[in-house]
């Protein structure tokens, strides 16, 4: 089949081909396909035996642009039109977001209805939900930005059958994250500010590039950016030589948490700095974990960056750092949003920031796995 629209729809109507399904006694439907096309999402659609229409989505699951035949197992448990005597059901290969391309073909090597029972558990590690994609069940939680394509693919994986693909389809001005919705809740003041988040994560690409890990924490258990949240980040190189690497992110809240979101990136600056992810610019991720510890002191010193010091001269609009060799600048505005970056520092240097607006930045230097952070006020 070749996909030509937006959701290109496939699938059996049963009077028609002399037949029926009884969806009472099948809970998934398996699919094994081949996904030329950039859709990287499924809708299934259908009239049950008790005359209800609807559909349910399965975003992000789909690996797009692909050479091979991946299977796809499709939880129809608790879906409203998945009763009695099916008239019919379909299948559309669907973009998200909407705003991909719909051409390519599709090759469709079979469709099962089968009784998985039980379904598989989610799976989280800590604050991180499907942490190594291979929950087919759970991968609807990814959710990510207009400016990649993102899909779960079961090639290149550093360890299990399954790993996340994101390509870049246009040259991105700003980061776009991908999160997990699943927010992990504590008893008040169960997570407090002297914790420590450990995040560990596999990447490959064949780019250099900023991983970036946001942790927004809440202490009132309330949704949403707003009220009581911080958000914190932690940014870390990968090495654009192919080949899988483990990153760790390290994150000190300065409140005490009841609720935590995870969200990572490829950080993108303004699209120009040198380590910006470029369109065609490839980034896989497999095997993350997630840990909460009380920080030693011993950790604390192990990690910090020493022989850092910086300052703004407010008269000339410059940040002046004094740093090791070869030491990275990552600088954040409040919302954690970064806004600049500069590689390969000498170990003086005074960088214009006279392009930012006033206002409370975070500095970060970075070098040999190490970090210096301190705020900074541009007036």
């Amino acid at each position: 089949m070749t996909r030509s629209s937006g959701n290109a729809n496939f699938g059996p109507t049963m009077p028609d081909k002399g037949g029926a399904v009884d969806a009472d006694a099948f809970n998934t439907i398996r699919i094994k396909i081949k996904n030329g096309s950039a859709g990287n999402s499924f809708r299934v659609g259908g009239k049950g035996g008790d005359d209800t229409t609807g559909n349910t989505n399965i975003n992000g699951v789909l690996a797009a642009s692909s050479s091979v035949y991946v299977t796809y197992d499709l939880p129809m448990t608790g879906v409203p039109f998945w009763n009695g005597t099916l008239s019919n059901f379909w299948i559309a290969i669907r973009g998200n977001p909407t705003d991909i391309p719909t051409e390519g073909d599709i090759f469709v090597s079979s469709i099962e209805l089968v009784n998985v029972t039980p379904l598989p558990p989610a799976e989280f590690s800590e604050f991180i939900a499907n942490p190594n994609f291979e929950d087919i069940t759970g991968l609807g939680h990814m959710s990510g930005g207009a400016t990649y394509d993102r899909s779960i693919i079961e090639t290149d994986s550093q360890d299990g059958d399954r790993n996340m693909q994101l390509t870049f389809n246009t040259d991105p001005t700003a980061a776009q994250f991908t999160f997990s919705n699943f927010a992990k809740e504590y008893t008040p003041n169960l997570v407090a500010d002297d914790t420590q988040f450990n995040v560990k994560m596999w990447v490959k690409s064949a780019h250099d590039a900023d991983i970036i890990v946001r942790l927004k924490n809440n202490n009132d258990g309330a949704s949403g950016i707003g009220g009581n949240e911080e958000l914190i980040d932690d940014t870390q190189p990968v090495v654009g030589n192919n080949t899988w690497q483990e990153l760790t992110f390290t994150i000190l809240p300065t409140i005490d948490v009841e609720q935590i979101n995870f969200w990572f990136a490829v950080n993108v600056v303004d699209g120009t700095a040198a380590n910006d992810p470029k369109n065609g610019d490839t980034f896989y991720f497999d095997n993350m974990s997630a840990t909460i510890s009380t920080p030693t002191t011993a950790s604390i010193e192990n990690n910090t960056l020493e022989g850092v010091s910086l300052f703004v001269n407010q008269k000339t609009k410059k940040l002046n750092i004094v740093t090791p060799n070869n030491s990275s600048l990552s600088l954040f505005n409040i919302l954690g949003v970064a806004v600049k970056s500069e590689n390969n520092l000498k170990e003086s240097n005074a960088i214009s920031v006279a392009d930012l607006s006033s206002g409370i930045y975070i500095a970060k230097i970075s070098s040999e796995g190490k970090s210096f952070t301190k705020k900074i006020i541009i007036d």
